[in-house]
């Protein structure tokens, strides 16, 4: 569902997906977190078809780096 709150989405998506909440994670770099902020000071939303910050998405290892 969406909300009028783009973090409060944000933080949806990223409890579905299991990402990992440690902000000092020294395994993973809080990297889904990093690149998703990005992208929303962007002004991209999670309900574009161009966002990439998803697990199921393939491209998006490749896409980020």
């Amino acid at each position: 569902m969406k909300t009028k709150n783009a973090f409060e989405d944000l933080s949806k998506q990223a409890s579905d997906e299991r990402w990992c909440w440690k902000l000092g994670c020294t395994t993973c770099g809080h990297m889904n977190f990093l690149y998703a902020f990005s992208e929303l000071a962007l002004g991209n939303s999670l309900t574009d078809s161009e966002w990439l910050i998803k697990s199921r998405n393939v491209r998006r290892n490749k896409k980020l780096g």
